[in-house]
């Protein structure tokens, strides 16, 4: 039997009040820098859960993610930044999105990342915590694995989705490593805790789950489907990491992307010599945009002119007298 999501009229908001999401993003940023520190120069290159990424370009995308809300004109200017990019490249906006972030920080050096990412946490939790109510109820439009759209609130991103995305990819980097997190029920079991009542809300069944692990708990809604497995786990299959079955194919957002490594200088290159699937891309309806050869173009036609539309000359009587006296008397 095949789940999908529920239909939802109305946009997705956070569950959390506004203390406890920015406390919970708090932590979730210092535990961020401390899985950072933890990691030891090999671990850097290792690959990740996200095709073509490895643990260095992952932790440059969760410090551009911190780095974007970090101030509103910051946002403002990585938003301008990845739409010049999406319109060079072609793609999804937020493919641009992350593969800008990735470039932006892979020049810096380990402790540079985790310097950065100390520095810029403060600074992202101020601006979160401080988004106005206005702001806040503000809607976007997401895609969905079925390939639909659902509707957020701003809000939604700021206090529930900033928070999910590291909070996923430390799990992606501790597997990746070999670095073991240390959960708390207070901390990932609150995440998970609200990712299983969206989860719920999404696929609309009865169920009944047990999570094992400090973050786990029992969950059970009517007689359904029983489900048994490690906390941590039931994350990753409900982000499409891993593949679910039943209601486990039911999947809550994490991530506002999908990982992809950012192009290199000859890819950027060769995308902007041959600008015509950006073209057609832009066409709606596609149109055929492929160049004419020269010699098969037909020729422009030339507007006819009115006798009225041909304007005298700057020495010409109407509009010099005294040029025209002077061209006569030099004869």
């Amino acid at each position: 039997m095949t789940i999908t999501n529920a239909t939802r009229p109305e946009p997705w908001t956070s569950a959390h009040d506004r203390e406890t999401a920015m406390r919970l993003a708090a932590d979730e940023y210092a535990r961020v820098v401390d899985l950072f520190e933890q990691l030891a120069p090999e671990d850097w290159s290792r690959p990740t859960a996200c095709p073509g990424w490895d643990v260095r370009d992952m932790a440059g995308h969760m410090l551009g993610m911190a780095q974007m809300v970090t101030s509103y004109v910051g946002l403002v200017r990585q938003q301008a930044r990845t739409a010049i990019r999406r319109r060079r490249d072609g793609g999804l906006m937020i493919d641009a999105l992350t593969a800008l972030q990735v470039e932006k920080n892979q020049a810096l050096g380990a402790d540079e990342l985790i310097e950065a990412m100390r520095s810029a946490a403060p600074k992202a939790i101020r601006t979160r915590r401080g988004m106005p109510a206005l702001l806040r109820s503000r809607t976007m439009r997401e895609d969905t694995p079925e390939g639909g759209t659902e509707a957020w609130t701003l809000g939604f991103l700021a206090d529930t989705i900033l928070t999910r995305d590291p909070f996923m990819h430390r799990i992606d980097i501790s597997r990746a490593s070999g670095v073991p997190l240390a959960p708390t029920a207070d901390h990932e079991g609150r995440i998970v805790a609200d990712v299983v009542q969206e989860w719920a809300t999404r696929h609309g069944q009865p169920y009944r789950l047990d999570l094992t692990g400090p973050a786990g708990g029992s969950w059970h809604t009517g007689v359904g489907e029983t489900i048994t497995m490690d906390a941590l786990e039931f994350c990753r299959v409900l982000s499409g990491r891993a593949r679910g079955e039943g209601l486990m194919a039911v999947q809550v957002p994490f991530c506002r992307h999908a990982c992809r490594r950012a192009p290199s200088k000859r890819q950027r290159c060769a995308r902007t010599l041959d600008p015509w699937p950006a073209l057609r891309s832009l066409c709606s309806p596609p149109l055929s945009c492929s160049p004419v050869p020269a010699a098969e173009r037909e020729p422009r036609p030339r507007r006819a002119r009115h006798p009225r539309d041909r304007r005298p000359h700057r020495n010409s009587p109407q509009l010099n007298p005294a040029a025209a006296r002077r061209t006569r008397c030099s004869r």
